[in-house]
């Protein structure tokens, strides 16, 4: 990432809160630790919402695929809604799985993902959402970053707390489903308080 795009701060795996790891992978690749960086499975489910829609409205991205949109892809061809796109992130994808470890590939996506407000990775989205470090996040907090890779704008809790709530409520669901949590667990974390940090910059200025 460009280090004047925004805040950015590497962490090692292991630095990263468990929930965060477990979170982001039920949200965003449930299937991130059984693939070679593209998902059939994904894929074959896209494929029909694909073609009962007349149009590309779900991609089937991988982790993975997603890391290689971002890193390995021109700017203008990130978004390209083609399928000749789709075809280069899925080989690139599969590249990138053959020659890294899956902790490698999830650190990194952890740590060079966008959650908006100008925080890119864990650490940058802990610091300006909540004001502390990603290793002093709740399990509750955690749930609601990995909710906004997404959609950063659109679920921003700064902007929208509400939104950003219902979005928390999708990711408790989805840990749950996925096995990471139990009934019990998430309806903890689903009344836990949230406190989101209220000011991003000191400003000296009018």
């Amino acid at each position: 990432i460009d280090p004047d795009a925004g805040k950015q701060i590497n962490l090692a795996l292991d630095k990263i809160p468990q929930t965060c790891q477990d979170a982001t992978i039920a949200t965003e690749d449930g299937h991130f630790y059984l693939h070679h960086g593209v998902d059939p499975v994904a894929i074959l489910r896209a494929a029909v919402q694909n073609a009962l829609s007349g149009e590309i409205v779900s991609g089937a991205s991988t982790i993975t695929q997603q890391l290689a949109r971002m890193l390995l892809l021109e700017p203008s061809e990130r978004l390209a809604p083609t399928y000749e796109r789709k075809l280069r992130e899925a080989w690139l994808a599969w590249r990138l799985d053959s020659r890294s470890t899956k902790d490698e590939l999830l650190a990194l996506y952890l740590n060079q993902t966008y959650y908006g407000n100008f925080a890119f990775g864990i650490e940058a989205a802990a610091q300006v959402f909540f004001g502390k470090p990603a290793a002093q996040l709740s399990r509750a907090e955690g749930a609601v970053l990995a909710g906004l890779i997404q959609y950063p704008d659109g679920y921003s809790p700064l902007q929208y707390p509400e939104v950003a709530k219902e979005r928390q409520l999708t990711v408790l669901r989805l840990m749950e489903e996925a096995g990471y949590l139990d009934g019990e667990e998430r309806a903890q974390l689903a009344d836990e308080p949230l406190r989101f940090r209220s000011r991003l910059f000191d400003i000296e200025a009018p």
